[in-house]
């Protein structure tokens, strides 16, 4: 199934060193709700997968409908940072810290 592929192919901890998946598939994973990142026009590539995912992630967070919202005082991220804690890391501070480098 495709919930199959996303949990055991796409974020298997696994499949990463350090047992913990890379956090930029939030930013590529499709699931058909308004908050999710764009459909892209084109396939990834084995040759230019980083870069792909990184446009990727780095165009859903700067969306205020998808990603992150800074009203002037702060910072509002996705739910996404909240249900997926364990995949961006186990503290807060760290959740900002992964995705301020895409903002």
């Amino acid at each position: 199934s495709l919930d199959d592929i996303e949990l055991e192919r796409l974020r298997s901890p696994n499949k990463n060193p350090n047992g913990t998946e890379d956090c930029r598939i939030h930013g590529c994973i499709v699931r058909a709700s308004i908050s999710c990142p764009n459909i892209r026009r084109n396939a990834y590539t084995v040759a230019n997968i980083i870069e792909e995912m990184e446009n990727n992630t780095r165009d859903m967070l700067n969306n205020p409908l998808k990603g992150s919202v800074y009203d002037g005082s702060g910072v509002t991220l996705s739910e996404i940072f909240e249900w997926y804690s364990i995949d961006f890391s186990l503290s807060k501070a760290s959740n900002f810290k992964s995705v301020t480098q895409f903002i």
